[in-house]
């Protein structure tokens, strides 16, 4: 278990390290990989990583008291809430298009 400081929220769990140009010299960078929980002041995120992305199993829990238990997909949840939310673009882009 490594802990770190990740996008301005703590992190502990498992990493990967991913080759990054920093100021023209290669570099590595450590990213949440595997199981890791990342806390911010109003929401906190464990389960599962894929090279910094909230990717598989997960619970998100916000400082209201809202949860949300699921499947995410590099850092979106539900690959079915995706697929829904396209679907409403793409119905909405057609109707823009029919009505020139």
């Amino acid at each position: 278990m490594v802990k770190l400081l990740y996008h301005g929220g703590r992190y502990e769990g498992e990493v990967c390290a991913l080759p990054t140009k920093k100021k023209g010299l290669n570099t590595l960078r450590l990213v949440p990989h595997g199981y890791g929980t990342l806390e911010f002041d109003d929401v906190a995120y464990s389960g599962y990583w894929k090279r910094g992305y909230e990717h598989g199993c997960g619970v998100m829990i916000w400082s209201t008291g809202e949860t949300y238990t699921g499947v995410f997909a590099y850092g979106w949840a539900e690959p079915s809430i995706l697929r829904t939310m396209y679907q409403v673009e793409r119905k909405n882009k057609q109707l823009m298009s029919t009505k020139r």
